[in-house]
């Protein structure tokens, strides 16, 4: 079963000013990607384009328009090598070199570095960056300010330093004590 965050997507626009313009526009990129993916379209093979296509799912040959940022390539949807009428050709046995045909190749040690196979180094980084909340165990980030925290789950709030009961031994004694 494949599970899904769908509160994953950026939509405070006040992040994109702290990301950064280039973290901003990876974001973008990774955005558009997947929704041509998520929408059964395809990326054209040709040499330096990439661009994403919106194609019936039954249709074989895809063009890339050039009126639309792409290239002009015209390709076979299934193999990915220039159009052509008779049966896909198993890779090994194609006739042309690649180049010349536009296959678009996958790396494959590009692909396992890229997916997030190992949540490892995320639990890490979970783990020395957040406190679990001491109702419901919700990890939570501070970033700044007081040390009196409401949890966005279930509502309780607690105090960063002690994590107990917010309370006025809290306020206090450390409200704003670096943590």
């Amino acid at each position: 079963m494949e599970e899904t965050c769908s509160s994953s997507y950026i939509e405070e626009v006040h992040h994109f000013m702290i990301a950064g313009k280039t973290q901003y526009e990876r974001y973008k990129n990774f955005a558009t990607e997947e929704f041509v993916l998520q929408n059964g379209g395809i990326f054209c093979p040709g040499e330096g384009c990439g661009n994403g296509i919106l194609t019936e799912t039954d249709t074989r040959k895809v063009v890339c328009h050039k009126s639309r940022g792409g290239c002009g390539m015209v390709f076979c949807r299934q193999c990915h090598y220039a159009y052509h009428d008779d049966e896909c050709q198993n890779n090994n046995t194609q006739t042309e070199p690649a180049a010349s045909l536009n296959l678009y190749t996958i790396n494959r040690s590009n692909v396992l570095q890229a997916q997030w196979r190992d949540d490892r180094l995320s639990r890490d980084t979970i783990q020395r960056l957040t406190k679990q909340c001491p109702s419901c165990k919700t990890a939570i980030e501070k970033s700044g300010g007081c040390n009196h925290m409401n949890c966005p789950r279930c509502h309780f709030q607690w105090c960063w330093l002690c994590q107990v009961e917010w309370g006025r031994n809290c306020e206090a004694d450390h409200w704003f004590r670096a943590s």
